[in-house]
């Protein structure tokens, strides 16, 4: 798993968050991005579109995984381990998106866009 803070600076950096999902893929994992219980609706899609204009929206409606469509995102920098012939389609199929929340009520972004589970706590 990648998991990424989306309240930390750090981790929503363009160039750790472009490496974070570029792994994700290459591995075959899911990528977590954890908004803890602050809204970042108005937010989440200009972390990714930093890193590549529509990069939120692809990844969202899945075209991101089609085609190789994200080997725009490698950079010669990223080593030979990220070379696009190291891409497995059986592995790229194995990635997913995860936003985790713990926000007493999701934001209607949330709720509408993304398939929403709720953990409740066991009742003992």
């Amino acid at each position: 798993v990648n998991y990424l803070n989306a309240c930390s600076s750090h981790d929503m950096s363009p160039d750790i968050l472009r490496k974070a999902l570029l792994g994700a893929i290459l591995y075959g994992k899911p990528l977590v991005v954890d908004t803890m219980d602050v809204d970042l609706s108005d937010s989440l899609a200009s972390f990714f579109d930093a890193i590549e204009p529509a990069l939120y929206e692809r990844l969202m409606a899945k075209t991101l995984l089609q085609n190789d469509n994200f080997v725009s995102l490698i950079r010669p920098s990223d080593g030979d381990a990220y070379k696009a012939n190291n891409f497995q389609a059986d592995r790229v199929l194995g990635f997913q998106y995860m936003l985790l929340t713990n926000a007493r009520i999701p934001s209607s972004f949330l709720l509408e866009n993304h398939f929403v589970i709720q953990l409740l706590p066991e009742s003992g």
